[in-house]
């Protein structure tokens, strides 16, 4: 399985803040869950910049059932 995820680097948020011109990255972290919540791996977990990334897993050893892939995110601001 492949997944591919961008991240911007302008991220708007709902009180119209607008992150941009700076140095910014995100904090990323992909995981995978079966139907009851369980999480059966994390694809990726780290500081990311902006960028298209590309994640490959191999799902075959799991069982054939629905599994929900999540994606987590936290702008955060680099230091110089």
């Amino acid at each position: 399985m492949y997944y591919d995820f961008t991240i911007a680097a302008t991220q708007a948020f709902g009180n119209n803040m607008v992150l941009s011109g700076g140095k910014w990255c995100i904090y990323v972290k992909l995981l995978v869950f079966d139907l009851l919540s369980h999480e059966v791996a994390g694809l990726v977990d780290e500081q990311q910049t902006a960028g298209t990334y590309q994640v490959s897993f191999d799902a075959s050893g799991l069982s054939s059932r629905v599994y929900f892939i999540e994606f987590r995110q936290r702008v955060l601001q680099m230091k110089n």
